[in-house]
């Protein structure tokens, strides 16, 4: 498992969840649907077709599995907020009010295990609530119509030692590969506007495997822990076979739905949009692992368009955790 961290040299531009899709909403992170499907695009660029059905075929294998980007900041890796409620006892109390709570996006990976604990025990919080960046909103101008249109797009600058990192589970010889892709990719951007210069990024420092620092190893533990739940670290399309499987009573979720216009000059001479597609976000709590699917979400163009959904996921551990 190795950790790629990206240190943006523009601003960044990620659609949210809301089914509106404005471009005057952003977000901070990306989620692997969105990563994967830019780097199959450089990937074919600088490997052509059969280098891409190879690159599809490990991902069928099981043999190339990406997370979502999360944020990060210096050494500190942060992880999605896990989708739990947990009950608490009676004479247990949390210290800190609900709109810091739900302000809460992302857990320091160092105080996971704490975080779980807090939900359980109540008192105080135990990390300091801090930001990555700032939004920036900028006025742009359609010169495509008969008439000038001015609309709005909203960004996400990240602080100087702050940026987004991912997991990557795959074999040395296709990781050698995708180095180069990611290279590319930084200089073609990804996310939303990379036509007026958003998105662009450089690795922020050599990218290594898990447990070289604190935080890397507190992740690599989890990865590698028997919990009793599993948080997914991806946007996950589950198997017909996963829901059989999962008890959605006891599990905690959030469905989002993914959707967008195709961003591909030979897919069609129209912009059109892809199939909507129903997943669950990473956070979601399951009694088991997902293995997920790629789906093809084509709308009528002239090539298939992929949507990842392919499940990465941690332990998390709560029934060991003392009442008192």
């Amino acid at each position: 498992m190795f950790v790629y961290k990206l240190k943006f040299i523009s601003a960044v531009h990620f659609g949210t969840d809301s089914p509106h899709g404005r471009l005057s909403e952003s977000t901070i992170s990306c989620h692997a649907d969105t990563l994967f499907s830019a780097i199959c695009q450089e990937w074919l660029k600088i490997y052509g077709i059969y280098g891409l059905e190879e690159l599809l075929d490990a991902v069928y294998k099981d043999e190339f599995k990406i997370s979502d980007m999360f944020p990060y900041i210096k050494e500190e890796l942060y992880l999605p907020k896990p989708a739990l409620h947990i009950e608490r006892n009676h004479n247990s109390e949390i210290l800190v009010d609900k709109k810091t709570m739900k302000n809460i996006k992302y857990i320091p990976a160092t105080h996971f295990k704490d975080y779980i604990n807090f939900l359980k025990k109540g008192g105080k919080l135990p990390f300091e609530n801090i930001e990555f960046g700032k939004e920036v909103v900028s006025k742009r101008v359609n010169l495509r119509q008969e008439q000038s249109m001015p609309y709005i797009v909203s960004s996400f600058k990240f602080n100087e030692d702050a940026g987004l990192y991912f997991l990557l589970d795959t074999n040395e010889k296709l990781r050698e590969k995708f180095e180069v892709v990611l290279d590319s990719l930084g200089g073609n951007g990804i996310g939303g506007k990379k036509h007026i210069g958003l998105g662009k990024f450089e690795l922020y420092e050599e990218s290594y495997e898990l447990f070289l620092y604190d935080s890397d190893a507190a992740i690599d533990e989890l990865i590698n822990t028997e919990g009793d739940f599993y948080m997914a670290l991806s946007v996950v399309a589950p198997t017909d076979d996963d829901l059989d499987s999962i008890d959605l009573e006891q599990s905690y979720y959030i469905i989002i739905n993914r959707t967008g216009f195709v961003d591909s000059v030979n897919y069609s001479n129209n912009a059109l949009k892809k199939k909507s597609v129903m997943m669950f976000n990473s956070g979601s709590c399951f009694n088991k692992h997902l293995k997920g699917q790629i789906l093809d979400v084509s709308n009528k163009g002239n090539h298939k368009i992929y949507r990842y959904g392919i499940g990465m996921f941690l332990g998390v551990k709560i029934w060991s955790i003392p009442t008192s």
